[in-house]
Protein backbone atom coordinates (compact mmCIF):
# COMPACT_ATOMS: atom_id res chain seq x y z
CA UNK A 1 0.00 0.00 0.00
CA UNK A 2 1.31 3.81 -0.85
CA UNK A 3 1.96 5.17 2.31
CA UNK A 4 0.77 9.25 2.68
CA UNK A 5 4.83 9.90 3.52
CA UNK A 6 5.41 8.38 0.00
CA UNK A 7 2.44 10.07 -1.63
CA UNK A 8 3.38 13.38 -0.51
CA UNK A 9 6.74 12.79 -2.04
CA UNK A 10 5.39 10.93 -4.92
CA UNK A 11 3.22 14.62 -5.91
CA UNK A 12 6.52 16.36 -5.91
CA UNK A 13 8.79 14.21 -7.40
CA UNK A 14 10.75 13.71 -4.09
CA UNK A 15 12.64 11.26 -2.11
CA UNK A 16 11.98 12.70 1.67
CA UNK A 17 15.32 12.53 4.11
CA UNK A 18 17.31 14.29 1.10
CA UNK A 19 20.12 16.86 1.28
CA UNK A 20 19.98 19.61 2.71
CA UNK A 21 18.48 22.77 -0.17
CA UNK A 22 21.45 23.96 -2.41
CA UNK A 23 21.44 27.26 -3.89
CA UNK A 24 18.50 28.40 -5.36
CA UNK A 25 18.70 29.67 -9.11
CA UNK A 26 16.41 32.64 -9.80
CA UNK A 27 14.94 33.54 -13.31
CA UNK A 28 15.94 37.32 -14.91
CA UNK A 29 13.12 39.76 -13.40
CA UNK A 30 13.00 37.55 -9.94
CA UNK A 31 14.73 37.83 -6.45
CA UNK A 32 13.88 35.58 -3.77
CA UNK A 33 13.64 36.28 -0.45
CA UNK A 34 13.23 33.82 2.78
CA UNK A 35 11.01 33.68 6.12
CA UNK A 36 12.92 31.78 8.53
CA UNK A 37 10.81 29.34 10.55
CA UNK A 38 11.62 27.81 14.10
CA UNK A 39 10.96 23.99 13.03
CA UNK A 40 10.78 22.22 9.38
CA UNK A 41 8.01 22.93 7.61
CA UNK A 42 5.54 20.84 7.27
CA UNK A 43 2.04 20.87 4.95
CA UNK A 44 0.85 24.81 3.81
CA UNK A 45 1.64 28.32 3.64
CA UNK A 46 -0.48 31.16 3.64
CA UNK A 47 0.10 35.06 3.90
CA UNK A 48 -1.80 38.27 5.00
CA UNK A 49 -0.41 41.83 6.17
CA UNK A 50 2.19 40.87 8.30
CA UNK A 51 1.55 37.91 9.52
CA UNK A 52 2.61 34.23 7.86
CA UNK A 53 1.29 31.11 8.75
CA UNK A 54 2.93 27.88 8.49
CA UNK A 55 2.79 24.00 9.45
CA UNK A 56 5.97 22.53 10.96
CA UNK A 57 7.20 19.51 12.84
CA UNK A 58 7.71 16.12 12.34
CA UNK A 59 5.54 13.50 10.11
CA UNK A 60 3.38 11.14 12.92
CA UNK A 61 0.35 11.27 15.27
CA UNK A 62 0.08 14.58 16.86
CA UNK A 63 3.58 15.78 15.38
CA UNK A 64 2.77 18.50 13.49
CA UNK A 65 1.57 22.22 14.64
CA UNK A 66 0.52 25.42 12.37
CA UNK A 67 2.39 28.85 13.93
CA UNK A 68 1.65 32.10 12.58
CA UNK A 69 5.05 33.93 12.25
CA UNK A 70 4.87 38.43 13.33
CA UNK A 71 8.09 40.17 14.00
CA UNK A 72 10.26 36.41 13.91
CA UNK A 73 7.70 35.17 17.00
CA UNK A 74 5.83 32.65 16.51
CA UNK A 75 2.68 31.56 18.08
CA UNK A 76 0.92 28.36 17.73
CA UNK A 77 -2.58 28.19 16.50
CA UNK A 78 -3.35 24.64 16.19
CA UNK A 79 -1.76 21.44 17.16
CA UNK A 80 -2.33 17.89 16.96
CA UNK A 81 -2.04 17.33 13.22
CA UNK A 82 0.64 14.01 11.69
CA UNK A 83 0.29 14.71 8.20
CA UNK A 84 -1.02 18.63 7.14
CA UNK A 85 -1.60 19.13 3.95
CA UNK A 86 -2.58 22.58 1.75
CA UNK A 87 -3.50 25.17 3.88
CA UNK A 88 -6.09 28.33 2.65
CA UNK A 89 -7.17 30.96 4.58
CA UNK A 90 -10.72 32.50 4.05
CA UNK A 91 -11.71 36.22 3.81
CA UNK A 92 -13.40 36.21 7.58
CA UNK A 93 -9.54 34.86 9.41
CA UNK A 94 -10.48 30.83 8.93
CA UNK A 95 -7.65 28.95 7.85
CA UNK A 96 -8.56 25.92 6.32
CA UNK A 97 -6.29 23.00 6.64
CA UNK A 98 -6.21 18.98 5.52
CA UNK A 99 -4.35 15.99 7.30
CA UNK A 100 -4.16 12.78 5.48
CA UNK A 101 -2.22 10.69 8.74
CA UNK A 102 -4.74 8.44 9.87
CA UNK A 103 -4.74 5.03 10.98
CA UNK A 104 -3.83 1.86 8.77
CA UNK A 105 -1.19 4.53 7.67
CA UNK A 106 2.48 4.07 7.81
CA UNK A 107 3.18 5.33 11.49
CA UNK A 108 -0.31 6.94 11.75
CA UNK A 109 -2.01 3.64 13.48
CA UNK A 110 -2.06 5.73 16.95
CA UNK A 111 -3.98 8.92 15.08
CA UNK A 112 -7.48 9.78 16.61
CA UNK A 113 -7.47 12.14 13.87
CA UNK A 114 -6.77 12.52 10.33
CA UNK A 115 -7.81 12.01 6.76
CA UNK A 116 -10.15 15.28 6.63
CA UNK A 117 -10.16 19.00 6.54
CA UNK A 118 -10.67 21.28 9.55
CA UNK A 119 -11.08 24.45 10.23
CA UNK A 120 -9.37 27.23 12.12
CA UNK A 121 -11.06 30.56 13.25
CA UNK A 122 -9.62 33.35 14.29
CA UNK A 123 -5.91 32.74 12.46
CA UNK A 124 -4.91 36.14 12.59
CA UNK A 125 -5.79 37.31 16.10
CA UNK A 126 -5.67 33.53 17.76
CA UNK A 127 -3.56 33.50 20.64
CA UNK A 128 -4.34 29.79 22.11
CA UNK A 129 -3.79 27.00 20.07
CA UNK A 130 -7.04 25.09 18.99
CA UNK A 131 -6.53 21.16 19.01
CA UNK A 132 -6.98 19.38 15.81
CA UNK A 133 -9.30 16.56 17.24
CA UNK A 134 -12.92 18.52 17.90
CA UNK A 135 -12.01 21.17 14.95
CA UNK A 136 -12.89 18.50 12.07
CA UNK A 137 -15.61 19.58 9.04
CA UNK A 138 -16.42 16.15 8.52
CA UNK A 139 -15.34 12.77 10.67
CA UNK A 140 -12.06 11.45 10.47
CA UNK A 141 -11.00 9.03 6.92
CA UNK A 142 -13.64 10.83 5.12
CA UNK A 143 -11.33 11.81 2.64
CA UNK A 144 -8.21 9.28 2.90
CA UNK A 145 -5.64 11.21 0.62
CA UNK A 146 -6.72 14.79 1.44
CA UNK A 147 -3.49 16.66 -0.21
CA UNK A 148 -5.33 20.72 -0.53
CA UNK A 149 -7.51 22.66 0.35
CA UNK A 150 -9.15 25.61 -1.59
CA UNK A 151 -12.41 27.67 -0.40
CA UNK A 152 -13.97 29.31 -3.61
CA UNK A 153 -17.45 30.42 -5.21
CA UNK A 154 -18.47 26.72 -5.95
CA UNK A 155 -17.90 26.24 -2.48
CA UNK A 156 -14.71 24.38 -0.07
CA UNK A 157 -13.02 22.06 -2.11
CA UNK A 158 -10.57 19.36 -1.39
CA UNK A 159 -8.49 17.42 -3.40
CA UNK A 160 -8.28 13.93 -2.83
CA UNK A 161 -5.08 11.49 -4.20
CA UNK A 162 -6.02 7.95 -4.41
CA UNK A 163 -4.70 7.15 -7.67
CA UNK A 164 -4.80 6.14 -11.26
CA UNK A 165 -7.73 6.85 -12.32
CA UNK A 166 -9.77 7.40 -8.70
CA UNK A 167 -8.57 10.48 -7.60
CA UNK A 168 -10.77 13.33 -7.21
CA UNK A 169 -11.34 17.26 -5.77
CA UNK A 170 -14.82 17.01 -3.40
CA UNK A 171 -16.89 19.70 -2.33
CA UNK A 172 -17.75 19.65 1.70
CA UNK A 173 -21.70 19.89 2.13
CA UNK A 174 -22.79 19.89 5.64
CA UNK A 175 -21.12 16.76 7.06
CA UNK A 176 -20.34 15.08 3.75
CA UNK A 177 -18.72 15.39 0.92
CA UNK A 178 -19.76 15.70 -2.61
CA UNK A 179 -18.20 14.65 -5.47
CA UNK A 180 -16.85 17.99 -7.54
CA UNK A 181 -14.62 16.47 -10.15
CA UNK A 182 -13.36 12.54 -10.99
CA UNK A 183 -11.40 10.31 -13.26
CA UNK A 184 -8.03 11.88 -11.60
CA UNK A 185 -4.78 10.49 -10.23
CA UNK A 186 -2.51 11.68 -7.89
CA UNK A 187 -4.68 14.51 -7.29
CA UNK A 188 -2.77 17.74 -5.39
CA UNK A 189 -2.86 21.21 -5.58
CA UNK A 190 -6.26 23.49 -6.45
CA UNK A 191 -6.55 27.00 -7.91
CA UNK A 192 -9.83 28.66 -8.95
CA UNK A 193 -9.94 31.20 -11.93
CA UNK A 194 -13.74 31.44 -12.33
CA UNK A 195 -15.14 29.48 -13.74
CA UNK A 196 -12.10 27.51 -14.67
CA UNK A 197 -10.82 24.95 -11.89
CA UNK A 198 -7.15 23.51 -12.40
CA UNK A 199 -5.80 20.49 -10.40
CA UNK A 200 -2.61 19.84 -10.48
CA UNK A 201 -2.19 15.82 -10.86
CA UNK A 202 0.50 13.71 -10.77
CA UNK A 203 -0.96 11.02 -13.21
CA UNK A 204 -0.51 7.06 -13.65
CA UNK A 205 3.23 7.38 -14.90
CA UNK A 206 4.04 10.14 -12.52
CA UNK A 207 4.42 13.25 -14.73
CA UNK A 208 2.79 16.42 -13.89
CA UNK A 209 -0.10 18.13 -15.01
CA UNK A 210 -2.49 21.03 -14.96
CA UNK A 211 -6.05 19.49 -16.08
CA UNK A 212 -8.38 22.12 -16.27
CA UNK A 213 -12.83 21.87 -15.29
CA UNK A 214 -15.71 24.07 -16.00
CA UNK A 215 -18.76 22.88 -14.00
CA UNK A 216 -17.08 19.60 -13.05
CA UNK A 217 -16.16 19.05 -16.79
CA UNK A 218 -12.53 17.88 -18.18
CA UNK A 219 -11.00 20.69 -20.24
CA UNK A 220 -8.26 18.64 -20.80
CA UNK A 221 -4.27 19.32 -19.80
CA UNK A 222 -3.41 22.69 -19.87
CA UNK A 223 0.07 21.32 -19.82
CA UNK A 224 1.70 18.22 -19.01
CA UNK A 225 5.09 16.07 -18.84
CA UNK A 226 6.08 18.09 -15.89
CA UNK A 227 8.93 16.49 -13.45
CA UNK A 228 5.89 16.66 -10.58
CA UNK A 229 2.80 18.33 -9.39
CA UNK A 230 1.77 19.66 -5.86
CA UNK A 231 1.09 22.98 -4.77
CA UNK A 232 -0.84 25.06 -7.20
CA UNK A 233 -1.60 28.80 -6.87
CA UNK A 234 -3.13 32.07 -9.17
CA UNK A 235 -1.10 35.22 -9.30
CA UNK A 236 -1.95 38.55 -9.77
CA UNK A 237 -1.40 38.20 -13.63
CA UNK A 238 -3.86 35.51 -14.30
CA UNK A 239 -1.50 32.94 -14.45
CA UNK A 240 -0.63 29.34 -12.57
CA UNK A 241 2.60 29.22 -10.01
CA UNK A 242 3.08 25.30 -9.57
CA UNK A 243 6.09 23.54 -7.36
CA UNK A 244 6.96 20.88 -9.98
CA UNK A 245 9.80 18.67 -9.10
CA UNK A 246 12.40 21.35 -7.84
CA UNK A 247 11.11 24.47 -9.33
CA UNK A 248 8.54 26.59 -9.26
CA UNK A 249 6.67 27.12 -12.64
CA UNK A 250 4.27 29.99 -13.93
CA UNK A 251 2.36 28.53 -16.32
CA UNK A 252 0.26 30.91 -18.58
CA UNK A 253 -2.64 30.49 -20.47
CA UNK A 254 -1.43 29.16 -23.44
CA UNK A 255 -0.03 26.47 -20.89
CA UNK A 256 4.24 27.85 -21.62
CA UNK A 257 5.66 27.14 -18.49
CA UNK A 258 8.90 29.17 -17.05
CA UNK A 259 10.87 28.34 -14.05
CA UNK A 260 11.07 31.17 -11.93
CA UNK A 261 13.13 29.70 -9.20
CA UNK A 262 15.17 26.30 -9.69
CA UNK A 263 16.55 24.86 -6.36
CA UNK A 264 18.74 21.69 -6.42
CA UNK A 265 18.64 18.07 -7.77
CA UNK A 266 17.50 16.45 -4.39
CA UNK A 267 15.35 19.52 -2.84
CA UNK A 268 11.49 19.30 -3.54
CA UNK A 269 8.62 21.94 -3.75
CA UNK A 270 5.45 21.57 -1.89
CA UNK A 271 2.86 24.07 -0.95
CA UNK A 272 2.33 27.35 -3.15
CA UNK A 273 0.12 30.30 -2.23
CA UNK A 274 0.13 33.41 -3.61
CA UNK A 275 -0.23 37.01 -1.78
CA UNK A 276 -2.48 39.74 -3.82
CA UNK A 277 -1.47 42.55 -1.94
CA UNK A 278 2.65 41.88 -1.77
CA UNK A 279 2.78 40.36 -5.39
CA UNK A 280 4.65 37.76 -3.79
CA UNK A 281 4.87 33.79 -4.10
CA UNK A 282 5.49 31.47 -1.52
CA UNK A 283 6.80 28.08 -1.52
CA UNK A 284 7.53 25.22 1.09
CA UNK A 285 11.05 23.08 0.13
CA UNK A 286 10.51 19.54 1.90
CA UNK A 287 12.77 19.42 4.87
CA UNK A 288 13.35 22.98 4.70
CA UNK A 289 13.76 25.65 8.02
CA UNK A 290 12.15 28.35 5.89
CA UNK A 291 9.66 29.99 3.63
CA UNK A 292 10.89 30.54 0.09
CA UNK A 293 9.64 33.57 -1.21
CA UNK A 294 9.38 34.82 -4.93
CA UNK A 295 8.55 38.00 -5.82
CA UNK A 296 9.47 40.41 -9.33
CA UNK A 297 12.71 42.21 -9.60
CA UNK A 298 12.40 43.99 -12.99
CA UNK A 299 15.37 46.34 -12.27
CA UNK A 300 17.57 43.15 -11.10
CA UNK A 301 19.14 45.19 -7.67
CA UNK A 302 17.95 42.03 -5.67
CA UNK A 303 14.97 43.86 -3.80
CA UNK A 304 11.72 42.93 -4.40
CA UNK A 305 10.11 45.90 -6.52
CA UNK A 306 6.92 45.74 -4.26
CA UNK A 307 8.68 46.84 -1.52
CA UNK A 308 10.68 49.60 -3.06
CA UNK A 309 10.62 49.77 -6.76
CA UNK A 310 11.52 53.29 -7.37
CA UNK A 311 13.56 54.24 -3.99
CA UNK A 312 16.79 55.97 -4.02
CA UNK A 313 20.09 54.62 -1.93
CA UNK A 314 19.79 55.80 1.82
CA UNK A 315 22.15 58.20 3.56
CA UNK A 316 23.73 58.43 6.59
CA UNK A 317 22.33 54.53 7.79
CA UNK A 318 23.42 52.87 10.59
CA UNK A 319 22.02 49.90 11.99
CA UNK A 320 22.69 47.73 15.43
CA UNK A 321 21.07 44.14 15.90
CA UNK A 322 21.02 42.42 19.61
CA UNK A 323 20.30 38.83 20.35
CA UNK A 324 18.86 39.57 23.51
CA UNK A 325 19.09 37.18 26.83
CA UNK A 326 15.79 35.47 25.71
CA UNK A 327 14.11 34.08 23.05
CA UNK A 328 11.38 37.58 21.31
CA UNK A 329 14.04 39.88 23.88
CA UNK A 330 16.32 41.15 20.71
CA UNK A 331 16.37 44.30 19.86
CA UNK A 332 17.32 46.78 17.01
CA UNK A 333 18.00 50.25 16.27
CA UNK A 334 17.83 52.10 12.79
CA UNK A 335 18.99 55.52 11.77
CA UNK A 336 18.92 56.92 8.05
CA UNK A 337 18.10 59.86 6.38
CA UNK A 338 15.87 59.51 3.07
CA UNK A 339 16.81 61.46 0.18
CA UNK A 340 12.90 62.50 -1.25
CA UNK A 341 12.88 64.54 -4.76
CA UNK A 342 10.58 67.57 -4.11
CA UNK A 343 10.01 66.37 -0.33
CA UNK A 344 8.23 64.31 1.42
CA UNK A 345 4.03 63.79 0.71
CA UNK A 346 3.24 60.69 2.62
CA UNK A 347 1.89 61.49 6.47
CA UNK A 348 3.13 58.37 8.19
CA UNK A 349 0.21 59.09 10.88
CA UNK A 350 -2.26 58.27 8.12
CA UNK A 351 -0.08 56.40 5.42
CA UNK A 352 1.76 54.53 7.78
CA UNK A 353 5.45 53.02 6.67
CA UNK A 354 7.40 49.62 5.92
CA UNK A 355 10.67 48.81 7.21
CA UNK A 356 12.58 45.99 6.12
CA UNK A 357 15.86 44.35 7.21
CA UNK A 358 17.24 41.03 4.95
CA UNK A 359 20.85 39.54 5.16
CA UNK A 360 23.12 38.93 1.98
CA UNK A 361 20.89 35.71 1.51
CA UNK A 362 17.61 37.17 1.38
CA UNK A 363 16.52 36.06 5.35
CA UNK A 364 14.40 38.65 6.93
CA UNK A 365 15.51 39.82 9.79
CA UNK A 366 12.69 42.27 9.99
CA UNK A 367 9.42 42.71 7.74
CA UNK A 368 6.85 44.83 8.81
CA UNK A 369 4.25 47.04 7.67
CA UNK A 370 2.65 49.76 10.11
CA UNK A 371 -0.55 51.05 9.66
CA UNK A 372 -1.71 54.55 9.97
CA UNK A 373 -3.78 55.42 12.74
CA UNK A 374 -3.42 53.83 16.17
CA UNK A 375 -0.09 54.25 17.32
CA UNK A 376 0.84 57.45 15.93
CA UNK A 377 1.20 61.10 16.81
CA UNK A 378 1.71 64.34 14.95
CA UNK A 379 4.84 66.41 16.37
CA UNK A 380 3.71 70.05 17.28
CA UNK A 381 4.67 72.76 14.97
CA UNK A 382 5.17 70.29 12.07
CA UNK A 383 8.09 68.80 13.44
CA UNK A 384 6.79 65.47 11.85
CA UNK A 385 5.59 62.27 13.58
CA UNK A 386 6.01 59.20 16.16
CA UNK A 387 5.23 55.77 17.01
CA UNK A 388 4.81 54.24 19.64
CA UNK A 389 4.19 50.65 20.64
CA UNK A 390 5.69 49.21 23.95
CA UNK A 391 3.97 45.85 23.06
CA UNK A 392 6.32 45.74 20.02
CA UNK A 393 3.43 43.39 18.75
CA UNK A 394 4.76 43.69 15.19
CA UNK A 395 8.57 43.49 16.70
CA UNK A 396 8.80 47.42 16.56
CA UNK A 397 8.38 49.54 19.56
CA UNK A 398 9.46 53.38 18.57
CA UNK A 399 9.63 55.26 15.13
CA UNK A 400 10.42 58.81 14.45
CA UNK A 401 9.96 60.70 10.89
CA UNK A 402 11.28 63.80 10.75
CA UNK A 403 11.77 66.49 7.87
CA UNK A 404 15.58 67.73 7.81
CA UNK A 405 15.37 71.79 8.74
CA UNK A 406 18.29 72.67 6.75
CA UNK A 407 17.24 70.54 3.55
CA UNK A 408 13.75 69.99 2.54
CA UNK A 409 14.03 66.97 0.38
CA UNK A 410 15.72 64.88 3.55
CA UNK A 411 13.47 62.91 5.89
CA UNK A 412 15.35 61.81 8.91
CA UNK A 413 13.89 58.32 9.84
CA UNK A 414 14.32 56.36 13.11
CA UNK A 415 12.95 52.87 14.13
CA UNK A 416 13.85 51.02 17.44
CA UNK A 417 12.73 47.93 18.97
CA UNK A 418 13.43 47.89 22.39
CA UNK A 419 13.66 44.12 23.37
CA UNK A 420 10.73 42.63 21.36
CA UNK A 421 11.93 40.95 18.37
CA UNK A 422 13.13 37.78 17.63
CA UNK A 423 16.02 37.30 15.95
CA UNK A 424 18.80 34.03 15.60
CA UNK A 425 21.96 36.27 14.84
CA UNK A 426 23.95 32.95 14.43
CA UNK A 427 22.32 32.62 11.30
CA UNK A 428 22.17 36.12 10.04
CA UNK A 429 24.64 36.36 7.03
CA UNK A 430 26.45 39.69 6.54
CA UNK A 431 25.89 42.72 5.56
CA UNK A 432 22.54 43.36 5.76
CA UNK A 433 20.45 45.36 3.63
CA UNK A 434 17.85 48.00 4.94
CA UNK A 435 14.46 49.47 2.96
CA UNK A 436 12.18 52.30 4.28
CA UNK A 437 9.01 53.06 2.99
CA UNK A 438 6.91 55.98 3.93
CA UNK A 439 5.18 55.35 0.18
CA UNK A 440 6.05 51.96 -1.50
CA UNK A 441 5.33 53.78 -4.72
CA UNK A 442 8.08 56.13 -4.57
CA UNK A 443 9.05 57.60 -1.42
CA UNK A 444 11.13 54.91 -0.19
CA UNK A 445 14.89 54.15 0.36
CA UNK A 446 16.95 50.80 0.43
CA UNK A 447 20.55 50.04 0.60
CA UNK A 448 23.28 47.83 1.51
CA UNK A 449 25.63 48.12 4.48
CA UNK A 450 29.19 48.62 3.10
CA UNK A 451 30.46 46.89 6.14
CA UNK A 452 28.76 44.94 9.33
CA UNK A 453 30.67 43.32 12.47
CA UNK A 454 29.62 41.50 14.64
CA UNK A 455 30.40 41.45 18.72
CA UNK A 456 29.57 38.82 20.94
CA UNK A 457 25.80 38.58 20.85
CA UNK A 458 25.05 41.39 18.49
CA UNK A 459 25.87 43.06 15.16
CA UNK A 460 26.39 46.96 13.92
CA UNK A 461 26.36 47.88 10.25
CA UNK A 462 27.41 51.50 9.13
Amino acid sequence: MRTKRMLAAALSGALLGTAARAQLTVAPGYAVETAPTPAVVQGGVVQRGNALIVGQGDFGPGLESIVRLEAGRATTIATGFGGLGGFDLADDGTLYVVDNCYTQDFNCDAATTGDTVYAIPDALTRTTPLAAAGAELLPPGSIPFAFDVLSTPLGLLVSDAVGPGSGRVVRVEGSSVVDAVTGLDYAGGLAFDDPSLYVANLAADFSGEIQEFIDGSPLGALVDALPGAAGLALDGDGDLLLGAGNALLEVDAAGDATALVTAGEFDFAGDVTYDTERDEALMLYFGGNAVTIVCPDDDEDGVCDGTCSDGTPLEETELSLKAGRRAGAGSLKLKTRLRIDGGLVAEPSDDGMGVRVLDAEGARVLDVVISGGAGWRVKKKNRGWRYRDQTGALGVTDVKVAPDRRDDELVKVAVRSRKRLSVDLAAVTLPLRATVMLDPAGECGSSAFAGCERRGESVDCE
